[in-house]
């Protein structure tokens, strides 16, 4: 069974707004077993939304379109595909009623533009909107199905999963499982080398896949068979080879980033945290302290760009920055080592490094260093990264992310 997307909106084919909506779908569809054949995006215009529903009737089972289908002139695709399909647009009264007693009870207007939004193709059914306004809408025709699901992720996403959702599940004819793997600290092409030499290639019910985040690399397994259980064993038949193949890399057997579980870990095992950050700017600050909770270990930071704040508030020594340059193993350990005597924290992290776009010191773009106090020793790492002046600096506090929760690590299982 294959699945077409078709975003539709001026915003979305200008640039204007990012289309995540076809990220999600896709990512839905193949928990599914539904194949994504292809995304086309289509401006606000009337026979274009035409065209493109009637080449994907060509091409796919199951179509989905996201946005056009508000109150206004522009908001035109349950007409293009009544258009494209033949049919008929239809008065909906109870959608009238129901539309109308929503604006009653946020004492908003209800103009009459809004009565656009109560005609649906003739055959479909209206799917709630529960964050908003504009009802999706739910067309099978013949051995196609079109559904219809507002713009906004906040109305799209719930819309989806609560009414298409069980729809498409009943003509997938098969059952799936899911589970992700988190990885960090290793490049996506030799973790997925790695993954189709551990997993054989010929099982058509299982596969997995890797996607890069902002943490690293997410390892997706889906399998799919004649019921729910039977495909959850087969996540489990080859749990352990995809764990193996990841390795020491491996942060999370769930959806979640890195910051989260580093962060978790420390407030688990009460370690106080600090940070000197310099070609990071902070960003290893911001990230911890996106953790509910962190107020309770988590004691302050330092970004100290200029060699005069390194020598100023960090006390890194004068003589390390003259004979080894600030971006060395020696300014990073001075670094860490100064943060934990300032906020006299258990953990301290430095990260010292050449962002670009030029070199500095006669160090190229990409060196950097971090280096980690952990309650009286200091270890230091050297990385060459590539990639634009900020893809490097994120990249940089990932990798002493990864560093501090393989120390947590490290610690829990000797105190076990």
């Amino acid at each position: 069974m294959k699945a077409a997307i078709i975003a539709v909106g001026d915003e979305v084919l200008l640039g204007e707004t990012v289309n995540t909506n076809a990220s999600y779908l896709s990512r839905m569809l193949d928990e599914q077993g539904i194949e994504v054949a292809y995304h086309k995006t289509v401006g606000d215009v009337e026979q274009a939304i035409c065209d493109a529903i009637g080449e994907a009737c060509s091409k796919a089972d199951i179509i989905v379109c996201s946005g056009g289908l508000g109150p206004t002139m522009d908001d035109m695709t349950k007409q293009a595909v009544a258009n494209a399909l033949g049919l008929k647009l239809v008065y909906d009264a109870a959608l009238e009623e129901e539309m109308a007693a929503r604006f009653r009870a946020r004492n908003a207007s209800f103009t009459p533009n809004n009565l656009s939004q109560c005609y649906l193709p003739e055959g479909s059914e209206a799917l709630k909107n529960r964050n908003g306004t504009a009802p999706g809408v739910y067309l099978e025709h013949g051995r196609k199905t079109i559904i219809m699901l507002p713009g906004p992720p906040r109305e799209l996403n719930p819309m989806f999963e609560e009414f298409a959702l069980p729809k498409i599940k009943s003509k997938a004819h098969k059952a799936s499982a899911v589970k992700y793997y988190m990885a960090s600290g290793i490049g996506e092409s030799y973790l997925e080398s790695l993954l189709r030499e551990a997993i054989p290639p010929n099982d058509e019910y299982y596969h997995v896949n890797t996607y890069l985040t902002d943490s690293g690399i997410m390892v997706k397994a889906v399998a799919f068979d004649s019921s729910e259980r039977s495909a959850a064993e087969s996540i489990s038949f080859y749990d352990d080879a995809v764990k193996e193949a990841i390795g020491s890399h491996l942060y999370s057997e769930r959806k979640i980033d890195l910051w989260d579980v580093a962060a978790g870990m420390l407030i688990e095992q009460d370690l106080s945290i600090s940070f000197a950050e310099s070609y990071t700017g902070g960003m290893l600050s911001e990230q911890i302290c996106r953790k509910e909770g962190i107020s309770a270990v988590f004691k302050g930071s330092v970004v100290a760009y200029s060699n005069e704040a390194k020598i100023n508030l960090l006390g890194v020594p004068k003589e390390i920055i003259e004979e080894h340059g600030a971006v060395s193993a020696q300014a990073a350990v001075a670094m860490a080592e100064g943060a934990a005597r300032i906020f006299n924290s258990d953990i301290a992290i430095s990260t010292t490094g050449v962002a670009g776009p030029g070199p500095s010191e006669g160090k190229s773009p990409g060196t950097c260093y971090s280096a980690m106090f952990f309650r009286g020793n200091t270890v230091c790492e050297e990385n060459l990264l590539v990639g634009a002046r900020n893809t490097m600096r994120a990249r940089g506090a990932t990798n002493a992310l990864f560093s501090l929760f393989s120390a947590l690590k490290f610690r829990n299982e000797e105190n076990k």
